[in-house]
């Protein structure tokens, strides 16, 4: 069965997926969306015909970020009328998997794929639980480089903080699961063949040296603005303390933000000072006066009621942010 890399946005996935994919057996392709919909675990067959629209009956990616339907890029290498061919002859969402990424497997001679989309967060237990051999790449990153990477391709500081608050507390709840594996950005930047080789045994694979070759044979833009460099570019570290980039007065923002933001949902760490400790990363704390938390709270209300107008997955109904009263 294939494997899943869920994180939250800006943690090095996209670099982690490039590396994966050099590798001779591994197919690692864009984001495609297909395993982020709740309801395609549920019932398939009522809901399979809903996954090409991306209008309003289309699915919801389940996350903090709202998108709907799915992303076929040509790299998969299949066609709208082998597509539509699949959807309908499949009567199981793991018998449309195995069709579907077929496709890449022949064309690129490959063996296991391997999807990445950071909203996998919040439907990698409904993965692991559905497909029995089913393997969770969980990558992280130090959360305050994390959330300055988002600022910097033009996120606000509270969107920044709350997708990654959420999908990493979400993902948290699985890190004693047999099938889960945890991966630090900054270790895959400072020591590459090792931590690829500790992940490439966990998927049943050894470590290849062209795995760390730069690579544009890939004709899609592949520049992540806000990172300074290109995917296909070599391993380079001009992304770690990313945080310590930014103005005072957005590093002091960023600060108080993950503070006092904190999870709703059912996990068993809620906030970034929980984060840091699980994780080994220094936690940072300032004094918050009520001004910052009144100004914070206006943000999140009409952020509730832009999500509800909009039938976001996270609305007014079940928000799962809240503020600490610290």
């Amino acid at each position: 069965m294939g494997v899943m890399i869920a994180c939250s946005p800006s943690t090095g996935s996209s670099l982690l997926r490039r590396l994966l994919n050099r590798h001779s057996k591994l197919f690692c392709g864009p984001e495609s969306s297909l395993l982020s919909k709740d309801e395609l675990y549920a019932n398939w067959s009522l809901h399979k015909n809903r996954l090409l629209s991306k209008r309003f009956f289309g699915l919801k990616e389940r996350g903090w970020h709202h998108f709907r339907g799915i992303n076929i890029d040509k790299e998969f290498g299949v066609s709208e009328k082998d597509f539509h061919h699949l959807l309908q002859e499949s009567n199981a969402f793991d018998s449309f998997l195995k069709g579907f990424f077929k496709f890449p497997l022949l064309k690129y001679d490959k063996e296991l794929w391997i999807e990445k989309t950071p909203s996998n967060a919040f439907t990698a237990k409904l993965f692991l639980e559905y497909f029995k051999g089913g393997k969770l790449i969980h990558i992280t990153r130090n959360p305050y480089d994390t959330i300055a990477s988002l600022v910097s391709r033009g996120m606000s500081v509270y969107q920044s903080s709350a997708v990654c608050l959420l999908n990493t507390c979400e993902l948290l709840k699985l890190q004693n699961h047999s099938s889960h594996f945890l991966i630090k950005f900054e270790d895959l930047i400072f020591y590459p063949e090792k931590n690829l080789t500790n992940l490439l045994g966990f998927l049943g694979y050894e470590f290849e040296s062209q795995m760390l070759v730069s690579d544009d044979h890939f004709n899609e833009n592949n520049y992540i603005e806000g990172w300074k460099y290109k995917e296909t570019d070599p391993i380079g570290k001009n992304s770690i303390n990313k945080f310590d980039t930014l103005t005072k007065d957005k590093q002091r923002e960023i600060i108080l933000t993950m503070q006092v933001l904190q999870s709703k949902l059912h996990v068993n760490i809620n906030s970034f000072e929980g984060i840091c400790k699980n994780l080994n990363y220094n936690y940072r704390s300032e004094e918050v006066n009520p001004s910052f938390k009144f100004k914070l709270r206006f943000e999140m209300l009409m952020d509730k009621i832009k999500r509800t107008l909009g039938l976001r997955y996270f609305n007014a109904f079940n928000f799962p942010l809240l503020i600490s009263n610290d």
